[in-house]
């Protein structure tokens, strides 16, 4: 397991002084960068070796969002690994070593310069040991479109949402996803399913779908082939 410890910064916060979502997500995807930073197996050996890990799935549940100047601690660790596949769990904790957030996520190894799948080498796992699984409800990876889907208004990848691997960041589908929650909502789980990557200049094209509770958001492009499917489970938020 690889954790590090960090308290709410202002800039990660809210109207109401609670971490945003956004801010959460990128502590889970700091944790696993960290770790394989720690490892000599970061951003230069992806370069050097042409290969990387890309998310696949997200299912993340939130019991609670940490408040500003809360210190926290994040934590994370792989679980099992398959011929092409790794599975790894999050979690946040307060300072009572409460979990107030924890997550399942799918990752897929890939080449770089063929852009296929790459059976996972020895190294990856021998300097990944795998521990066992958070307890989570199972889910299918594959996020259900609803029948009736309203189409928005597109608008262009800009460059802001760009990340190291010129593509758009997995956090940012979550943010633009994120615009079409109902006012008062308060987010209790989010599941991501990834298809394929957008960049720079990408038009993109939404479709929301609202069921009870469900919050359904289509990013994808001209013909709706999707970029990621980003489903909220929310609440009322008092």
């Amino acid at each position: 397991m690889y954790s590090f410890k960090s308290r709410v910064r202002y800039s990660e916060c809210d109207e109401k002084s609670n971490m945003t979502l956004s801010a959460l997500v990128n502590y889970l995807q700091d944790s696993c960068t960290f770790q394989s930073e720690s490892l000599d197996l970061g951003v230069k050996y992806w370069e050097d070796h042409r290969i990387v890990w890309v998310l696949s799935y997200w299912h993340i549940i939130i019991e609670r969002f940490p408040k500003l100047g809360e210190e926290i601690c994040i934590s994370t660790w792989p679980y099992e690994f398959a011929r092409f596949t790794g599975y790894r769990n999050f979690t946040i904790e307060d300072k009572d070593e409460q979990v107030i957030a924890y997550a399942n996520s799918l990752w897929v190894y890939m080449d770089t310069e063929t852009e296929k799948l790459k059976r996972i080498d020895e190294e990856q796992k021998l300097l990944f040991p795998t521990e066992p699984a958070y307890s989570m409800e199972a889910i299918s990876r594959k996020v259900k479109i609803p029948s009736k889907m309203e189409a928005k208004e597109a608008f262009k990848v800009p460059r802001f949402c760009i990340d190291s691997n010129q593509h758009v960041n997995n956090e940012k589908y979550i943010l633009m996803a994120m615009e079409y929650i109902p006012d008062n909502s308060r987010i209790n789980s989010v599941r991501v399913e990834y298809n394929h990557a957008a960049v720079l200049g990408d038009m993109i094209f939404p479709h929301v779908g609202i069921e009870d509770n469900k919050v359904t958001v289509l990013l994808g492009n001209k013909d709706i082939k999707p970029f990621a499917v980003v489903q909220f489970l929310v609440s009322k938020d008092c």
